[in-house]
């Protein structure tokens, strides 16, 4: 099996990450490909620390010289690509690497992690769960929008967790929403969010809307504080696509796609969005399913805790 990696080199212990990693496949006789930035790691300043450690030394020295490509060539010659970061640096990959099948494998040193299938203290069991085959591929299907602002006309490929038309200034913004042809309604609302299943656990999640299984291939629509109490979340099933309208108002909104800016959106400009076509995979362990990692990342109590209660 051909294994990448890619490290946020921003993340405090990323390079030692990488070091250990690159350290245990050779003693498991598994050669690393890397992306060009990561293999940075292994001449530059993080290296001249290694040479400080004592025994790591020696070991460091008989490792295979490390190959670097640029990301999205590597993410076509590996099986699997282990990312060391968070959640935002599986996106950065995700963007840079779509429409790639590769599944991605994270291993989280940012903060609650979702996406990410392993902490940096099980870093130990990451060669045995792959090659003992204990991990299980969870296919993510994004978003695909197109755009016309004014006389701009561009694609997003892939919003793996969400986009966001909201308010530029300090009105609410008034947002006409049609989905298969047919008119759902206009929000006046600070915004909207159209999120996936997977973006159900990010912005979403923080505005009020439901968490959603992986499995949930559809696009759910979240207003942002609507000026009218009765306005609600609506989801449409995979396959439905939905049509954006800015009517006539003295503002401009702004739109971004998992956290990313992709400009400003002024009267009669128009965004279509429909499921992509292509999923994004992501490799987890067996042996943690979805609900397992929501009560680990958002410390559900349990039977446990119900158990104490009574």
């Amino acid at each position: 099996m051909k294994i990448g990696v890619v490290a946020n080199q921003t993340k405090p212990g990323a390079a030692a990450v990488v070091l250990q990693l690159h350290q245990q496949a050779a003693e498991l006789g598994l050669t690393l490909l890397y992306d060009a930035e990561t293999v940075r790691i292994f001449t530059g300043k993080t290296k001249a620390k290694a040479k400080t450690r004592g025994k790591e030394t020696g070991k460091m020295a008989r490792l295979p010289k490390p190959v670097g490509l640029p990301l999205p060539e590597l993410a076509q010659k590996v099986d699997l690509l282990l990312v060391i970061g968070g959640d935002g640096s599986l996106l950065r990959v995700v963007h840079q690497t779509y429409p790639s099948s590769v599944p991605l494998l994270g291993i989280n040193l940012g903060r609650l992690g979702f996406l990410t299938a392993l902490r940096r203290d099980e870093l130990g069991t990451v060669f045995s769960a792959i090659l003992e085959s204990r991990l299980r591929i969870s296919p993510r299907f994004p978003l695909f929008v197109r755009v016309r602002a004014g006389k701009k006309r561009f694609e997003i490929p892939c919003a793996l967790n969400e986009i966001v038309l909201s308010r530029g200034g300090s009105r609410m913004a008034l947002i006409r929403v049609e989905a298969g042809g047919a008119f759902v309604n206009e929000y006046i609302a600070d915004g909207l969010i159209l999120a996936t299943a997977t973006g159900s656990t990010a912005y979403s999640l923080a505005a009020g809307g439901p968490i959603l299984t992986p499995e949930a291939n559809g696009i759910f629509i979240n207003p942002i504080c609507p000026h009218t109490l009765s306005n609600r979340g609506l989801f449409l099933a995979g396959g439905a696509s939905v049509r954006l309208t800015v009517p006539p108002q003295d503002k401009y909104l702004t739109l971004h796609y998992d956290g990313t800016s992709a400009g400003v959106i002024h009267a009669g400009d128009t965004i279509e969005v429909e499921t992509a076509r292509s999923p994004v995979n992501f490799a987890f362990l067996k042996e943690r399913d979805f609900f397992h990692i929501l009560r680990e990342k958002l410390r559900w109590s349990g039977v446990s805790a119900l158990t104490e209660v009574c």
